[in-house]
């Protein structure tokens, strides 16, 4: 591949976007939507920013840059939905999203000008569901995945409904949501730029389960085995026939409680826990370092021991072998 043959700022940013437990798969098609979204010197600032967020200040002593100017370059990247920025006690804190949901996803979330939007829907389109390495990377790898299957509920029978806890609901999520806000919907647009319909939930039903081939192919319904299902009742949805019902599963599937267990479980399972760990070749605070140990002294056996595994640490082989929760 061309863009393997001299290390650039984007190839920079590609192996940083890697480092977090999702990355993306590169590809010719990446880079160009990397080209499309920012410019290669931003790139290259943006592969040097740690994991977890940080300040313009923090950003100033990476880049070696004065602090006006790297607080310019954080707001623009900001204003183009490639920065999130929130205000963490008193001060303006950044932090690089992933791919989706993130980037790719805000970059279609509003109309804008900056862009060529329809080139971009087509180079998205390509890479997400022609190429298919970053969707099976995304929603194929692993137990844990950064995003969650909420089941359309509507297609749950009294019995199923009852084993579906509130924070399981879409509709629980968005009714104690203290926070909403609202924007063009990303696979609308992007559909609309190709002049289709979004089906975005059916296409990776079709790409990722048998249960979405046996729907759109041979226009009938058929049993579908529990490992095939998503859960999240597209297909029962779908199904005009009234030929598809939804069971529960033999074994529960365990949504994770809160954002820092997930992305551990993702880290742990996709072999980079060590970059998760040690943030920017730098060990985290104490306070963040606390919160994943306090996960992975949590974890089954076996995921503790892959955990020391992949950082090397006496301590952590330790704590992972004496102590206790």
């Amino acid at each position: 591949m061309s863009h393997l043959a001299l290390k650039s700022g984007y190839t920079g940013m590609v192996e940083r976007l890697n480092r977090f437990p999702q990355g993306a798969p590169p590809s010719e098609t990446l880079y160009k939507v990397l080209r499309l979204l920012l410019t290669e010197r931003e790139a290259a600032l943006v592969a040097l920013m740690p994991i977890k967020p940080f300040t313009a200040k923090k950003a100033s002593a990476i880049w070696k840059m004065d602090l006006a100017e790297a607080t310019r370059v954080l707001d623009g990247l900001a204003r183009r939905a490639m920065l999130v920025d929130v205000f963490i006690n008193g001060e303006m804190t950044y932090t690089l999203p992933p791919p989706m949901t993130g980037f790719f996803e805000f970059a279609m979330m509003r109309t804008r000008g900056d862009i060529d939007q329809k080139l971009l829907s087509e180079l998205l389109h390509q890479y997400l569901h022609v190429e298919e390495d970053f969707m099976r990377e995304l929603v194929g790898r692993g137990d844990t995945q950064l995003g969650r299957i909420f089941v359309h509920e509507p297609v749950l029978s009294a019995q199923n409904a009852v084993q579906v806890l509130d924070y399981e609901r879409a509709t629980e999520v968005i009714k104690t949501s203290r926070v909403r806000g609202i924007s063009t919907c990303y696979c609308r647009h992007k559909a609309m730029h190709l002049g289709k319909n979004c089906a975005a939930p059916l296409q990776i039903c079709m790409t990722f389960s048998a249960a979405g081939e046996s729907l759109t192919r041979h226009g009938y319904a058929r049993e579908v085995e529990v490992s095939e299902s998503l859960g999240c009742g597209v297909c029962a949805r779908t199904c005009d026939k009234q030929g598809i019902t939804l069971r529960s599963r033999e074994k529960r599937v365990v949504t994770p409680v809160n954002a820092v267990h997930r992305v551990v479980l993702m880290a742990i399972e996709r072999g980079n826990f060590q970059d998760l760990l040690f943030d920017n070749r730098v060990l985290w605070n104490h306070r963040a370092l606390a919160a994943v140990l306090g996960v992975v002294l949590r974890l089954p056996p076996v995921k503790q021991v892959m955990a020391s595994q992949q950082v090397k640490s006496r301590y952590m082989e330790y704590v992972a072998t004496h102590v206790t929760v």
